[in-house]
């Protein structure tokens, strides 16, 4: 954790620092030099919209193969989208807690965050929610279940399954 009173970090200041694995910028930060963080295996950063943007100026992108980016102020996710759009990358679905939309070519969009399915919205409007572990957690909106479908979301009774029409 970088304390709230640096507003400054130099250019390869953390220089093949692997061990490095947890980095926390605050947002006292207001220039980070190039190549700061060069050799550095972060997997967990925790840095505002601003900072992350001084982060991506200075490195180029992450030096580590995965990353999972906290944010504590601002819009992270467009700061990550607009790079991924500049350099062919795909970050933006790291950001912790943040939804991640993506158009799936069928009319059908889904959202993910944390990197997990949480709902898919099809052409016609209908949503299907999602669990933690993928397994469908219900619906929304006017929607025809199929029989599978319907014994996904449907509390168990004495028959197979139990279908409510509203």
């Amino acid at each position: 954790v970088i304390p709230d009173s640096v507003t400054s970090i130099g250019s390869q200041a953390f220089l093949n620092m692997s061990g490095v694995t947890s980095l926390t910028i605050p947002d006292s930060v207001t220039s980070i030099g190039n190549e700061a963080f060069k050799f550095v295996n972060v997997s967990d950063l925790t840095v505002s919209a601003e900072n992350l943007q001084r982060y991506l100026d200075a490195m180029g992108g992450f030096t580590s193969g995965d990353i999972n980016i906290s944010c504590t102020e601002g819009d992270c996710k467009a700061v990550l989208e607009a790079f991924d759009a500049a350099q062919n990358t795909n970050y933006a679905s790291r950001v912790k807690g943040v939804p991640v939309t993506v158009a799936n070519g069928d009319g059908s969009v889904s959202t993910y965050v944390d990197g997990k399915l949480t709902q898919t919205i099809s052409a016609d409007g209908s949503t299907t929610l999602y669990n933690e572990d993928g397994t469908i957690k219900g619906y929304k909106n006017k929607r025809i279940y199929t029989v599978k479908e319907a014994e996904a979301v449907s509390k168990p009774t004495k028959n197979k399954f139990k279908i409510r029409y509203k």
